[in-house]
């Protein structure tokens, strides 16, 4: 191990999780030295945290040495400081006491003095002036009694969102508590525009500004700008920035978004950040990833009822249709973009209206497109839901109409919800279900009541969200069931693009010339020449042999794998 380190160390950078991932002191200072970088914090953290014991004892000689010109520099020390903070916050405290206890008792005190200090007052060293001019007004900070704060209080607080940075500052804890969500919002982007109409310069805080008191606005507006800073290597560095912002902001619409940032993304680097952030905020909060998501899907204000847009002369009501697309309702009829003022309309009214029909709209749609890939990931994995957590679904304004366009499988019979929110089988009789409740599959559940259950979807016009009832199903010949290796598809041409939109979402990789995905505890590889890497959408590719691996790497007959993910992985590869 200590040849390792030694060949990683004059590398670091690109040996960042080994160095992460070892037990060693030597290797921890190391990283902490390059921690400066967010690229390499981001890599180094996850594995940090898990030899946190390691970590302190890397740590603790340094924020404890007495000053001098021989000890550490303040910039050294702070940087020590800041990572016992950060590893603090994720709930490690006591191992970084142990650490602490192998010092001696001077030490054990010490850092029981470092742990009780008042948060407010250390933080990181403020640079003299920001490298942008900040707008001469800015939306007022308002108090929940309706009091605008000062001139000199809004310069305190942009201090402290300078001192912020992403680590976060006790300070805006307080803050937040005492504005409303919605002036922060508008105040955080703000900051965050007038950043962006100097030319972004190297300032990072005003992005994360909108994480530490962004709400919706702030939310969906750097959503926007993520999505355009990953289609360039320079916009890189920001768009993490931009994920690590979604995730302190900490909103449902804020989580909605990072989440399907992951999902659409078909780099495994920005799959894994997404999925890191999301792991460390279901921890904290006593939930899976999974949970965490469905407990925290945005209503977007619909659970209130239909809202009304006002031109002054005229009103529209905002629907969502069984096929989720966003309309307008007025006078009895639909209507699918809102028209032009009248002369009789209030102008002011007429754009705010346009303004929030053009929000909710994309709202529904981000929403939609990310349960949409949610439930079908379900159906694959073949999870199930308690009555209680099912029941989240069916109540909401968004999710309920998706529930009542698919088909579901409870006490092994194959049912829908009815618009009343309870259950129907086939033969539409009301059925009042015990067990969990999955998702149907038309590779493993029954055939009859499925066939049944689609006539009865055509009779009631009911729009499913995916393809489930009509479902392409692709079964193994038994020759085929017996061999490791699948042929049916060798030589089959692809566009680059039909199997680059795989890669979104995590549920395949890339290794080499193959595409890689997971079926439980078994693997499954699928050749592709002459390889992805590097390649543009219309580039032709050729599909070669399937192989299937147990956990141990080795080659397993097709057969042992789940028959769901198998016609599933077959799918992929031909329905596009």
């Amino acid at each position: 191990p200590s040849v390792c380190i030694d060949i990683a160390l004059k590398w670091p950078k690109k040996h960042v999780r080994f160095l992460s991932a070892v037990r060693s002191v030597r290797a921890a200072r190391a990283l902490l030295e390059l921690c400066d970088d967010p690229i390499v914090e981001r890599d180094a953290l996850p594995g940090l945290a898990r030899e946190a014991v390691v970590v302190g004892l890397a740590l603790w000689p340094i924020v404890l040495a007495p000053s001098s010109e021989a000890g550490p520099s303040a910039e050294t020390r702070h940087r020590a400081e800041r990572w016992l903070e950060i590893l603090r916050r994720r709930g490690l405290e006591l191992e970084l006491r142990l650490a602490a206890a192998r010092y001696g008792d001077e030490a054990k005190a010490a850092a029981d003095v470092f742990f009780r200090r008042d948060p407010l007052l250390h933080y990181a060293p403020l640079a003299e002036t920001t490298t942008f001019d900040l707008p001469t007004h800015l939306p007022p900070l308002v108090t929940h009694d309706g009091r605008a704060l000062p001139r000199e209080a809004i310069a305190r607080v942009i201090e402290m969102l300078r001192v912020a940075g992403r680590d976060g500052y006790a300070g805006l804890d307080a803050l937040r508590a005492a504005v409303t969500p919605e002036s922060a919002d508008a105040f955080a982007w703000a900051l965050f525009l007038a950043w962006e109409r100097a030319g972004m310069p190297i300032d990072e805080w005003p992005i994360f500004a909108t994480g530490h008191l962004g709400g919706e606005e702030c939310a969906r507006g750097l959503d926007e700008r993520v999505r355009v800073w990953a289609t360039n290597g320079a916009g890189v560095a920001r768009m993490r920035m931009g994920l690590e912002a979604l995730a302190r902001n900490g909103s449902p619409e804020a989580l909605v978004r990072l989440r399907n940032a992951g999902q659409r993304s078909r780099y495994a680097d920005t799959q894994q950040q997404v999925n890191e952030l999301l792991d460390e905020i279901a921890a904290s909060r006593g939930l899976t990833r999974d949970e965490l998501h469905e407990r925290l899907v945005p209503t977007l204000g619909l659970e209130a009822g239909w809202p009304v847009l006002d031109y002054g002369s005229q009103r529209f009501e905002v629907r969502v249709g069984e096929d989720l697309e966003v309309f307008l309702f007025a006078e009895g009829a639909r209507l699918e973009k809102l028209p032009k003022p009248r002369k009789a309309d209030d102008a002011a009214l007429a754009k705010a209206a346009k303004e929030r029909f053009a929000g909710l709209s994309a709202d529904v749609r981000e929403v939609v497109i990310g349960e949409r890939r949610h439930f079908q990931r379900a159906m694959r994995s073949r999870r199930a839901w308690s009555r209680e957590d099912f029941e989240r679904f069916v109540a909401h304004p968004l999710l309920g109409r998706m529930v009542r366009g698919l088909v579901w499988v409870v006490d092994e019979r194959v049912l829908r919800v009815d618009e009343a929110g309870g259950f129907a089988d086939a033969d539409d009789v009301a059925y009042v279900p015990e067990g969990r409740i999955r998702l149907a599959h038309p590779a493993i559940d029954d055939a009859d009541a499925l066939a049944r259950m689609q006539a009865l979807f055509l009779d009631y016009r009911i729009l499913q969200p995916f393809p489930q009832l009509r479902r392409e199903v692709f079964r193994l010949s038994a020759e085929e069931a017996a061999s490791a290796r699948y042929e049916g598809l060798r030589g089959a041409p692809r566009r680059a693009r039909d199997l680059l939109v795989l890669l979104e979402g995590g549920t395949y990789a890339q290794v080499k010339e193959h595409l890689r995905t997971r079926l439980g505890p078994h693997e499954v590889h699928v050749e592709v020449s002459p390889g992805l890497a590097g390649s543009w959408s219309e580039a032709k590719q050729e599909l070669g042999r399937v192989f299937a691996y147990d956990a141990a790497g080795q080659e397993v007959p097709f057969g042992t794998l789940d028959r769901l993910g198998v016609s599933e992985v077959l799918r992929d590869l031909q329905v596009f």
